[in-house]
């Protein structure tokens, strides 16, 4: 069956949002999204699955919506799902099309909606795919080829090992492909006090006036491994200390 979400679906959802005074305020007060940007992306309050989600609705480039990313309300069962996708079998997509804007010359990829979101809210041209930090779809980059030729994007995943080598194979795949854009990976501070932090915790816990700017510095440029590098670090790892030579 192809369901298809309509414009008023997605308004119901958010209108049952703002009529919830307590999740509302989680999601303002917890997790820091302005009403506003609330409003901009269109967060909703949905019931699938026998469950009740905060739901994020995902468009294509012509503003129709494809499917809702579904989240896990904070006071739900431990047995529900933490997200799921509704309707299911959608493919993954490049997260918000919508709102593309490739007059920008950089670019910030995020692990998860959410994140993007605030990265967004912050006032960075952020995007990610919809189906986590291992997955980035040969199609989304047709589309990020609209971007200037040469541009800076900056990855902004995870403090995670999914989100390490969701970063990594990224990178490699964006040298690959746009050799000309330059590639800059964050590197969270030792600190960083939240386990398996993301971009949200980070903003949630910055006590300065620049978050978009913090997040900026704590990146570096990314240079791919030459096979030299990768022969030094295994035996690094395997606790070989012998020298190597060109």
């Amino acid at each position: 069956m192809n369901l298809k979400l309509t414009a008023t679906d997605i308004q119901l959802d958010h209108e049952a949002l703002l009529a919830d005074e307590a999740r509302l305020k989680y999601l303002t007060d917890v997790r820091g999204f302005a009403l506003d940007t609330i409003k901009q992306y269109k967060l909703g309050l949905a019931s699938h699955y026998e469950w009740l989600w905060y739901s994020i609705p995902v468009f294509d480039l012509h503003g129709s919506c494809l499917f809702k990313k579904l989240k896990k309300l904070p006071d739900a069962p431990e047995t529900q799902e933490k997200g799921m996708v509704y309707p299911g079998g959608r493919n993954a997509q490049l997260y918000p099309l919508q709102f593309l804007d490739n007059k920008k010359s950089v670019l910030v990829l995020c692990e998860g909606e959410p994140d993007t979101i605030i990265a967004r809210q912050l006032g960075l041209n952020a995007y990610c795919g919809t189906a986590g930090a291992d997955t980035f779809d040969e199609e989304w980059l047709g589309i990020l080829r609209r971007f200037p030729e040469a541009a800076d994007v900056y990855f902004f995943y995870d403090n995670d090992d999914a989100g390490k080598r969701g970063m990594e194979s990224a990178c490699l795949l964006f040298t690959a492909r746009f050799p000309k854009w330059r590639l800059h990976r964050i590197e969270w501070p030792n600190d960083f006090s939240v386990e398996k932090g993301d971009v949200s915790d980070f903003v949630r816990s910055y006590h300065g006036d620049d978050a978009a700017g913090e997040l900026i510095a704590l990146c570096k440029r990314y240079i791919p491994a030459t096979p030299a590098d990768l022969l030094k670090e295994s035996l690094r790892k395997s606790g070989d200390q012998r020298a190597i030579t060109p």
